[in-house]
């Protein structure tokens, strides 16, 4: 119902926004349709995941500057760590590579985050990823009993996340 409705509305800003040009490319629709907070939080949890701090941190403030909640970032960056810890699971279970795992289980995984996932598994040890979500909920449930200190924490927290991405290549 809703969902399509809202569906329609997007197409139909799109085809005016792209009326007079002969084809709709992927920059159209990043430019007329694109969630800044969507968009935003990808390009924070792909830069921690990296290891790009300069990334993180501009996504951050993106997110910051869009009245996002700290506690929401944070609730999508363990998501995402849940998400590895499953699927590093299932390389361990079944001794399949990451990017075996990535194209057998990975259904749910956009296409272009895809080799990002990928690499994260390489670098993360179910061990590490145990430890870093325990410390992700944690500091939601942080960040929402001390709103005033949120944006501080977590960004020490996401930094120590983008960093250890980087040390373990």
């Amino acid at each position: 119902g809703g969902d399509r409705r809202a569906s329609r509305g997007e197409i139909r800003k799109l085809a005016l926004y792209c009326a007079h040009d002969t084809q709709i490319e992927e920059h159209h629709v990043v430019e007329i349709i694109g969630d800044v907070s969507e968009t935003s939080l990808d390009n924070l949890i792909d830069a921690v995941l990296t290891g790009d701090s300069h990334g993180m941190i501009t996504a951050l403030e993106a997110l910051v500057s869009a009245k996002t909640a700290i506690y929401q970032v944070l609730n999508a960056v363990l998501r995402q760590f849940q998400t590895l810890d499953g699927l590093r699971a299932e390389m361990e279970q079944s001794r399949q590579s990451a990017a075996q795992v990535v194209a057998t289980h990975g259904r749910n995984i956009f296409y272009k985050r895809r080799n990002t996932v990928t690499q994260a598994l390489n670098v993360w040890t179910p061990q590490k990823l145990s430890r870093e979500m325990s410390r992700l909920q944690t500091m939601v449930l942080t960040s929402q009993k001390n709103p005033q200190i949120a944006q501080s924490v977590a960004a020490q927290l996401l930094l120590s996340l983008t960093q250890q991405s980087v040390a373990r290549r």
